[in-house]
């Protein structure tokens, strides 16, 4: 499912620390950047990375999504909106609450390349997962993304429209 690729949220994990002379060389391979970002991982070991420290709205088990920050989700009949239902009690690193705002923010960064909070990188995820950006159209005049917004429900969900179903 893309939106499992889609909406991480911090709920930092610890990893242990390398404190042997012969461990293995683990830095990033040739020509990768390594990315703590998981909007802009690319390489092997920032996705191993990414995967210790960010859980998303959804993983697949099985062949199937299943929640994870997301409490629930249904999909309508249609394909092109999805509702999720957040866990609450879910903080970030820093302490702040993880909530359809912190969810907003993040579809808002990862669509418009003009976000305030968007940083650098070039978001490949989003743009292999949902085609496009904010503005950019086909030679029809279509939305080039399939994304085509997001909206507040309550303090604990969010709807997520798409302009046509994924694939």
């Amino acid at each position: 499912m893309l939106i499992a690729d889609l909406l991480l949220a911090a709920c930092g994990s610890s990893a242990p620390q390398a404190t042997s002379e012969s461990q293995p060389d683990t830095s990033p391979a040739s020509g990768e950047n390594l990315q703590l970002d998981p909007a802009n991982v690319t390489g092997n070991e920032s996705r191993t990375a990414a995967g210790y420290l960010y859980e998303g709205l959804v993983r697949m088990q099985d062949g199937n999504p299943i929640g994870t920050l997301a409490e629930s989700f249904t999909v309508s009949d249609d394909g092109l909106d999805y509702i999720f239902n957040l866990r609450s009690g879910v903080t970030f690193h820093d302490g702040s609450a993880f909530n359809a705002d912190a969810v907003i923010l993040n579809f808002n960064r990862w669509f418009d390349p003009n976000d305030a909070n968007r940083g650098s990188g070039e978001f490949a995820v989003w743009n292999t997962n949902i085609g496009g950006f904010k503005g950019e159209v086909l030679e029809d005049g279509k939305p080039k993304s399939q994304y085509d917004g997001i909206e507040k429900v309550n303090d604990l969900s969010v709807l997520v429209h798409f302009e046509y179903p994924g694939s």
